[in-house]
């Protein structure tokens, strides 16, 4: 009963988003001989977007003394956390939606909300050359280039609060990003013979940056020490890519392949910290910006397979499985120093892998699922101490159907019966930010095909 409402909040989110696009693709046949066919195809794409976001948060408080007792109900605690924090009382959400009827509310608007709100309208054009070669009956070549160009125009809000937490003023800004680019690329297919195939490739491909990224918006809380920021100087992240793969297909519908990639990227964006003195206050910033560069390889390798050939009743088991290991190397500033650290790529976990065993018989189909995630960089701070991670994390999944008639099917699945937290964490393992459970949950049904 000692505690009283302190307030409540009511949000009104709105997005908008509207895109015209089109495109025009040719092939021409080139001049067939009697070791080689092919085809020449070109072609061009033209898109117009425009994506606009308002956000407006409203704070309500009141000087009517709205108890705790008076509200409760509405919410079992007992499974929260696995168990291993205890939830005290909590306020039913219709009954607190129900208060503002009751007593009288002063309204206050969130204007940090409006660092979120943009406009932006992007145009794009793009024109493809390229060519399928089939020499002989076991060689094939793609050769192609491609141009991108894009255009985006920004309209953001630089907001500010001073040093009591007092709003100060909000300013529209704008702001604009032009980029163009060229990527070339040249894919063969080797086939060795009826069952197995390498395919090796040189290409160059681009990632643009998110929409809010480029927004020149800028939050100052000068209470904090905080400044969030956009960069719209921000530049498309590229990549150089060869690929290598070799395959094998089995009898039994099945397949084994192994392959080997490297990436060189230049460019590439990330959310970065860094320290930066405003009228002689020092500010923690948070910005996304361009590193270096960086440059990853790795393997990739699957398998599946049926194995029809074993006595019964096993001959109903299948397996599928594959494995994909990464090392990486990025260039990133370090904070404020002028200096350079070099780290992991962020965002790109070392080891995932799915592996699945599965059954089929007499009209049932059910499979076992594992799939695992390594713990990858999420955010780059301003020093190893405050870099943020996300924890490994490995699901276990299960499905099954059952055909009853030629028309019936019952099924069901059941998703992440492990329970795997999701975790972030700064720097080490024992300073967790966050810590999620989301339990298990499944689907079940009977399905008709007609």
């Amino acid at each position: 009963a000692a505690y009283v409402l302190d307030g409540q909040s009511l949000e009104s989110n709105f997005t908008s988003d509207r895109e015209v696009t089109g495109s025009v693709d040719l092939a021409i046949p080139l001049p067939t001989q009697p070791e080689f066919a092919g085809l020449l195809k070109f072609g061009g794409k033209f898109r117009s977007k425009t994506k606009f976001r308002n956000n407006e948060v409203f704070g309500l408080e009141t000087d009517a003394e709205i108890s705790l007792p008076s509200v409760v109900g509405g919410f079992d605690p007992k499974e929260f956390f696995e168990g291993r924090y205890v939830v005290g009382p909590f306020p039913d959400p219709a009954v607190a939606r129900g208060l503002r009827s009751r007593s009288a509310f002063e309204v206050e608007q969130d204007l940090e909300e409006d660092a979120a709100d943009f406009k932006a309208d992007e145009t794009l054009g793009a024109g493809y050359v390229m060519a399928e070669l089939y020499v002989g009956p076991r060689v094939a070549v793609f050769p192609g280039l491609r141009y991108e160009h894009t255009s985006v125009d920004y309209t953001g809000n630089v907001v500010r609060f001073d040093a009591d937490g007092q709003f100060v003023g909000i300013d529209g800004i704008t702001g604009a990003n032009d980029f163009g680019q060229v990527l070339p690329s040249l894919v063969a297919r080797l086939k060795i013979d009826e069952a197995t195939n390498v395919r090796a490739g040189i290409t160059r491909s681009l990632a643009r940056p998110n929409y809010y990224d480029l927004v020149p918006y800028e939050l100052v809380l000068e209470e904090d020490g905080e400044i969030q920021r956009g960069n719209p100087d921000l530049d498309a992240t590229t990549s150089t890519n060869f690929d290598v793969l070799a395959e094998r297909y089995f009898s039994t519908v099945g397949v084994v392949s192994g392959g080997f990639f490297y990436k060189r990227l230049d460019d590439f964006i990330f959310p970065f910290q860094l320290a930066e003195t405003r009228d002689g206050e020092l500010f923690r910033v948070t910005q996304p910006r361009n590193g270096d560069d960086a440059s990853l390889w790795g393997v990739e390798l699957a398998f599946q397979n049926r194995f029809a050939w074993l006595p019964a009743p096993f001959d109903g088991l299948g397996v599928y499985a594959n494995y994909t290991y990464v090392d990486s190397t990025a260039r990133v500033p370090a904070g404020d120093i002028g200096t350079v650290r070099e780290l992991r790529l962020p965002g790109q976990a070392k080891h995932t892998g799915n592996a699945s065993v599965s059954y089929e018989k007499h009209g049932f189909s059910g499979a076992v699922s594992w799939h695992y995630q390594g713990r990858y960089l999420e955010e780059v701070g301003v020093d190893a101490t405050t870099d943020l991670f996300f924890d490994d994390r490995l699901q276990l999944d299960v499905a099954a159907s059952q055909r009853v008639t030629k028309n019936v099917r019952i099924y069901v699945e059941l998703v992440n019966l492990t329970n795997d937290p999701f975790r972030r964490y700064q720097s080490v393992i024992a300073r967790p930010l966050q810590e999620e459970y989301y339990s298990w949950w499944g689907t079940f049904g009977i399905k008709l095909d007609f």
